[in-house]
């Protein structure tokens, strides 16, 4: 049997990184035997309860140590505010129960592990408590959970668990979803059904079922055949940390010639309940979606995002296009997106796939605009048109049958029949080639209204049920922790949204070569200001907004922690991700808006993949190399220092072309920058009418230097103050006015 008091010392100094006052262990030893488990998590449960101690007032953690009887005390430090030191013991005690059981039975069913009895001796204490599932959850989600967000963590876990209490049908055995012997008394689960599978359990989609489910909760397996046409109907479903959901995987993904299918369909078609005495009460208005606490991994057939027009386009008119290389995947019937070219943001085109034929794709309709590249005299491969492919064969989203399809008039009815995906404090995510459609359910055109509970202890009550609460959306990493577990999202669509598209939240997730189209208020987002991860050639397309002439409404909704209403293609809080390759068109707003500040409690510290932490003002965004924005209507960089961040930023290698400017009349602007290096931009406005300003330093920057800029057909190309040791280093312009 381990030493208790060792694991507790070694959780908290991983959870907190401050000085014990003891050497932090350089070897520990655990003998791994499942027939222990059950005595592991009991003697540490009630060593827990018994032992550790929370200060509140001195923010202090207080352990005895039963083998001398004394007491050591664990200062904490300054990131952790009251509310998480309070619902310290109880988050270890929540992991502990809920966590540590749902992983026990795999254990002890595991003959290799059964016979192992080795010591584990010289790795990191991270890796050693990994070596034992029985005590990976106490410590290894704090570990990467490491914000002053637990108690409302602790609370989101809970009332997400109270939405699958009730079970109804639940299987015996692992085995095909329609067959009765893999149910309870023979019986396949009927309309209504609130399903459990079991922990051992593996359960297969292998047809389209058209029952409708109350809810599903997954503790074992649901997996769908990858050579099957599959579907499933669900108002709420819950995957349990050490669960599984799979709908194909990267060596068997989902047949070309097949799809598979999650329907998020309000069960009631009344919306959520907000009825304290009914079995589906939910005051956060978390449910009606997809929760995922456990594995997800989910992989459509391989596909061609994006590619780009041979020359300069293609005409209004036509109806087929040549493209410049030959896409992998693409289908007749498939729906795609021809960008628009216009600074009016609004000219993308969406059409059926007719044929393809070698380098020629013909189309359904006619175009009805030219999507043509500008006349320009600069020489950039970059400038081009692009067409996107919006159809997957691994699908999930709202109930088509509840929606109103944009009938305006309809669209509050419309929204509470939505469903979302969350990833519940979990990068535990691998998904490639899946379209997320018509989900989402915050309203991004209205102010947030948020439940407020009396306290933040899980079974705190209700005093408020908020109208529009936050973090409802298609795609959202929701404080999964910004450590080493990483999340990833690949190749994927999401379409029609009322609210944000792909959601980095206190998270560390890589997101590649995705696309979102027709999403309000912004695409791309970080929310909090901590996220680690990677944005790489991802491409937003008509993301949609208050547009670029309401900074007061913007600066309102901001000190609310409301931002990202404006319609931009990228909406990025903090600085600790990178940004290469990205592509935006069709925004409201500016394509990219850099905000350096912080929401959610996120306070002065922010941390790497590798656990250390730094100053909030001392790190500057990571990359920001190669973005291209073309067809905005409202300007095309904004950056704003709120935090009074002393860094140098540095953005490289941005191509921007046929974009209309921000209010205040640039493309690129600036705000309260320390310091800013501007290398190898290219910027094309219209050489017959020449107008706005290329790149505006406002007066508040202290230093900014730019280096290889090309401009042509502005007003004015560069408007900066004079004397603040700004400097511009091998310039090309072709415009009204210089510097």
């Amino acid at each position: 049997m381990f030493n208790r008091f060792l694991l507790i010392v070694v959780i908290i100094f991983l959870m907190t990184g401050c000085d014990t006052g003891i050497e932090a262990p350089k070897k520990v030893t655990i003998n791994i035997n499942s027939n222990e488990i059950n005595s592991v998590v009991k003697s540490t449960i009630d060593y827990i309860n018994t032992n550790v101690k929370i200060d509140t007032a001195t923010q202090t953690i207080t352990i005895k140590d039963d083998q001398s009887d004394k007491n050591i005390t664990i200062s904490k430090r300054a990131k952790y505010q009251k509310n998480h030191a309070k619902s310290l013991k109880d988050r270890i005690l929540e992991l502990a129960r809920s966590d540590i059981e749902s992983r026990k039975s795999s254990l002890e069913e595991d003959d290799e592990l059964e016979s192992q009895d080795d010591e584990v001796e010289d790795k990191k204490v991270d890796d050693v408590l990994n070596q034992t599932d029985d005590i990976d959850d106490i410590a290894q989600i704090l570990i990467q959970n490491q914000d002053v967000r637990s108690a409302k963590m602790a609370q989101e876990s809970h009332l997400v668990s109270n939405l699958v209490k009730k079970i109804t049908a639940w299987s015996v055995k692992s085995g095909e979803w329609s067959d009765p012997k893999t149910w309870k008394n023979g019986v396949v689960p009927g309309d209504g059904a609130r399903v459990l599978i079991g922990k051992d359990h593996q359960v297969v989609v292998s047809k389209e079922i058209n029952t409708h489910y109350r809810t599903i909760k997954v503790e074992g397996e649901l997996a769908f055949n990858p050579h099957k046409n599959t579907k499933i109907y669900v108002d709420t479903m819950v995957t349990t940390r050490g669960s599984i959901l799979r709908i194909g995987e990267p060596q068997h993904p989902i047949d070309e010639d097949k799809r598979a299918q999650i329907i998020i369909s309000d069960y009631n078609a009344k919306g959520i309940s907000t009825d304290p005495k009914s079995i589906d009460y939910d005051p956060l208005k978390i449910g009606q979606g997809l929760l995922s606490s456990g594995l997800f991994v989910a992989h459509g057939s391989n596909k061609t995002p994006y590619i780009t027009i041979q020359d300069r386009g293609v005409k209004k008119r036509t109806k087929e296009i040549r493209v410049d290389e030959v896409p992998k995947g693409w289908k007749v019937g498939d729906s795609i997106v021809i960008l628009g070219t216009s600074e009016n943001g609004t000219q993308s085109e969406e059409r059926k796939i007719v044929s393809i034929d070698d380098d020629t794709i013909k189309i359904d309709r006619a175009l009805e605009f030219d999507h043509l590249t500008p006349e320009t005299t600069l020489q950039d491969s970059r400038i081009k048109v692009h067409i996107a492919n919006l159809t997957r064969n691994v699908i999930i989203k709202s109930d088509p049958a509840l929606l109103n399809n944009g009938d305006e008039k309809n669209s509050k009815s419309d929204l509470e029949h939505r469903g979302h995906i969350l990833f519940l404090h979990n990068n535990n995510v691998n998904l490639s080639y899946v379209q997320f459609e018509n989900l989402g359910r915050t309203d991004k055109k209205a102010p947030l209204d948020e439940t407020i509970f009396e306290s933040d202890d899980k079974d705190a009550k209700a005093k408020y049920i908020g109208k529009n609460p936050s973090d409802r959306y298609s795609l959202n990493f929701h404080r999964a922790g910004v450590g080493s577990q990483v999340g990833n999202i690949n190749g994927c669509v999401v379409l029609d949204s009322p609210s944000w598209g792909y959601v980095n939240h206190s998270s560390n997730v890589r997101m590649v070569k995705n696309i979102a189209y027709h999403i309000y208020g912004a695409s791309f987002v970080t929310e909090a200001g901590d996220e680690n991860g990677l944005f790489l050639a991802n491409m937003a397309i008509e993301t949609k907004g208050s547009g670029r002439s309401s900074i007061k409404e913007w600066a309102k909704r901001f000190k609310i922690a409301d931002g990202g209403s404006q319609g931009n293609g990228f909406w990025i809080l903090g600085s600790h991700v990178d940004f290469i390759d990205n592509i935006v068109n069709g925004s409201s707003n500016s394509a990219f808006a850099f905000i350096q500040s912080t929401t959610d409690d996120v306070t002065g510290v922010i941390y790497s993949e590798d656990e250390s932490e730094h100053d909030y003002s001392t790190v500057a965004v990571k990359s920001f190399i190669g973005n291209i924005a073309y067809g905005n209507s409202g300007g095309v960089l904004g950056f704003l220092n709120i935090a009074g961040s002393k860094t140098t930023e540095k953005i490289s290698n941005l191509l921007a072309w046929g974009n209309a400017s921000m209010s205040s009349g640039e493309l690129i602007s600036c705000w309260k920058l320390e310091n800013i290096i501007m290398e190898n931009i290219t910027l094309i406005g219209d050489l017959d009418n020449p107008k706005y300003i290329g790149i505006k330093v406002q007066t508040k920057n202290q230093k900014a230097i730019l280096k290889n800029i090309k401009t042509e057909g502005f007003e004015i190309n560069i408007n900066m103050p004079d004397g603040r040791k700004n400097m511009v280093e091998n310039q090309y312009q072709n415009d009204k006015i210089n510097i």
